[in-house]
């Protein structure tokens, strides 16, 4: 069992009443709360990341950085690993 605060949701499912809208997730996907989401940017050239399925993505330089164990890899390396060619 993972031990982070689920939404109201989540929790009802359980018989759990603890509010922690902020923190939901399913099953396999990554927890990264709205708080870090609004402060992360992309190392490389500043511009902030959005989320998109497992990974954080720089909208302007297209670098892809990957969250392992809901800890996100901002290390420039890792987001050319993933980069996505800008046209």
């Amino acid at each position: 069992m993972r031990s982070v605060f689920r939404c109201t949701l989540c929790y009802a499912r359980q018989g759990i009443t603890r509010l922690a809208e902020q923190n939901c997730y399913q099953e396999g996907e990554p927890v990264i709360s709205k708080e870090l989401l609004d402060i992360l940017v992309c190392p490389a050239c500043k511009t902030k990341v959005v989320l998109e399925e497992e990974m954080l993505v720089c909208g302007s330089c297209g670098r892809r950085y990957p969250i392992r164990n809901d800890i996100p890899i901002m290390l420039i390396e890792e987001g050319d690993k993933h980069r996505i060619e800008k046209q």
